[in-house]
């Protein structure tokens, strides 16, 4: 099964795995990836904010990024964020692994289904990270040293404002399942 990791800022490559550039066209635009080879090749990276950290957040393709992902075969994205917090039961370089999210972002496309046949375009959201991949990472972060917290609410909000001055920075991710 090919799997993604989106890495945020401060993430541009996996250590230790050996990957090649490949470039995608997809209807939502042309983005970059990379695919693990040998023994890795069942995995792909993809940097959000571009290798050379060049693109902006509110810059960011997140179409053609899924899109191509799905283009790709990944069945399972795991990605990470580096953000601030509201609670201090997160201290800085723990890793959450979020279970729900709030998205405050505007003035940019913020979904696949703007047009529906027949229908109005409901899109199931009660549960939208896969709870197999969170908790395989929280069973799994002990064995690396790290702290992961089964469970959090990611607020997102327009860049480049980098959350708020609530204190340290996070590392949060989100693991989904893509379709078919």
């Amino acid at each position: 099964m090919v799997a993604a990791i989106i890495g945020g800022t401060g993430v541009y490559d996996i250590p230790g795995v050996e990957s090649e550039e490949v470039v995608i066209d997809t209807e939502y635009g042309q983005t970059a990836l990379y695919k693990g080879l040998g023994d890795a090749s069942d995995l792909i990276f993809m940097a959000r904010h571009g290798v050379s950290h060049n693109v902006p957040p509110h810059k960011v393709n997140y179409r053609a990024n899924i899109k191509a992902l799905q283009l790709c075969g990944v069945k399972r994205v795991v990605a990470l964020f580096a953000v601030g917090s509201m609670s201090e039961k997160f201290p800085p370089l723990d890793l959450v692994a979020l279970d729900d999210f709030l998205d405050f972002t505007h003035s940019r496309q913020s979904t696949f289904f703007e047009e529906i046949d027949n229908s109005v375009g409901h899109v199931e959201m009660s549960a939208p990270f896969n709870a197999m991949l969170r908790q395989k990472m929280v069973e799994l972060g002990p064995k690396y040293d790290i702290r992961v917290h089964d469970g959090g609410v990611y607020v997102g909000f327009n860049g480049p404002r980098f959350e708020s001055q609530l204190r340290f920075a996070r590392l949060v991710c989100w693991a989904v399942s893509l379709p078919e």
